[in-house]
């Protein structure tokens, strides 16, 4: 059991959060009110807005004939 978890306060901007998981090396951090009720979860993927370009690479041709009964 984790007494002491990392939480993020829901007063804080996203550069905060972040900088909260990379101090504390988690991936995901819930997001709490004053109460200490879970609002959500923000994770590291939603924060780091760098998108990989998509490459695909299709091999086709041949006469199919592995393909017969």
């Amino acid at each position: 059991m984790v007494k002491r978890p990392v939480v993020a306060s829901a007063k804080l901007d996203d550069g905060s959060i972040l900088s909260l998981m990379q101090r504390s090396k988690c991936y995901e951090i819930p997001i709490v009110d004053y109460d200490g009720t879970i609002l959500g979860l923000k994770s590291i993927d939603s924060l780091i807005s760098v998108q990989q370009p998509t490459q695909v690479v299709i091999m086709a041709g041949g006469r199919g004939e592995r393909l017969l009964p």
